[in-house]
């Protein structure tokens, strides 16, 4: 977000009031904060509450969405081997069990109960 905010701060959005009417803006172009690239244009200045703002909550959203997906990732890298294991866990439980069963009855692993085959 930082740096961001850093690359719109060189590239502001300079605007210039229409003589008419104080209401009315026109974009005269890009350039950092802190020049003078626009000194000689009167009533130039950099257009704070318009453009600036506008890309500043971009970069703002974009950078909360972006931590979030990246927070998640971490998240469910600690999540998913947990899950992997806890499933071969299972595996290996439900195949002992099946062994056990076959050693005490072959034959009728799969047979339903009350079944007379």
């Amino acid at each position: 977000m930082i740096i961001g905010l850093l690359i719109l701060c060189v590239y502001a959005p300079w605007t210039q009031p229409d003589p008419n009417s104080p209401n009315v803006h026109q974009t005269i172009g890009y350039a950092p904060v802190w020049s003078q690239a626009y000194a000689q244009t009167p009533t130039a200045h950099v257009d704070w509450s318009g453009a600036f703002a506008a890309y500043a909550a971009g970069i703002v959203f974009f950078s909360i969405v972006l931590g979030a997906i990246s927070r998640a990732k971490y998240y469910l890298a600690a999540i998913v081997p947990r899950l992997y294991s806890t499933n071969l866990n299972k595996a290996i439980i439900n195949k002992a069990n099946l062994e056990d069963l076959e050693r005490r009855a072959p034959g009728r692993r799969n047979s339903v109960p009350g079944d007379l085959g």
